[in-house]
C-alpha cells in the first residue's frame, strides 16, 4: 500500500523510518511504502506462541489428571490389600485364642 505523506517537505535532511519510493513518471511526491508482510509475520509469531503455551498447558494439566487418577487406584489397592491383610490377621489371631483355650 502507498500513503502520500505531505508533510515530508517540513523534515528535510532527516533519514526516513520507512523505505520511500516514487510511482509512476514525472515529478512526484514520495510515498512511504508500508509493508503488510511485517504485520502477518508478527500475528503468525503471536498465534503460533498462543498455540504452543496453550497446548503445553493442555498437556501439563492432563498429564496431572492422569497422575491423580493412578495416584487415587494406587490408594485404593493399597487400603484393600491392607484391608485383607488385617482380616487374615485377626482370624489366624482368634484361630491361635481358640487353640490355647483347648
Amino acid at each position: 500500500r502507498l500513503y502520500n505523506n505531505s508533510w515530508s517537505r517540513m523534515v528535510s535532511g532527516a533519514l526516513p523510518l520507512l523505505p520511500t519510493t516514487k510511482v509512476g513518471a514525472g515529478d512526484k511526491e514520495r510515498a512511504y511504502v508500508i509493508r503488510q508482510n511485517v504485520v502477518l509475520k508478527a500475528l503468525l509469531i503471536a498465534a503460533s506462541v498462543l498455540l504452543g503455551v496453550s497446548t503445553l498447558l493442555c498437556c501439563t494439566v492432563y498429564e496431572v489428571h492422569v497422575q491423580r487418577r493412578v495416584r487415587v487406584d494406587d490408594a485404593r489397592e493399597h487400603r484393600e490389600e491392607e484391608h485383607t491383610s488385617h482380616m487374615r490377621v485377626m482370624r489366624l489371631s482368634m484361630l491361635l485364642q481358640q487353640r490355647l483355650k483347648d
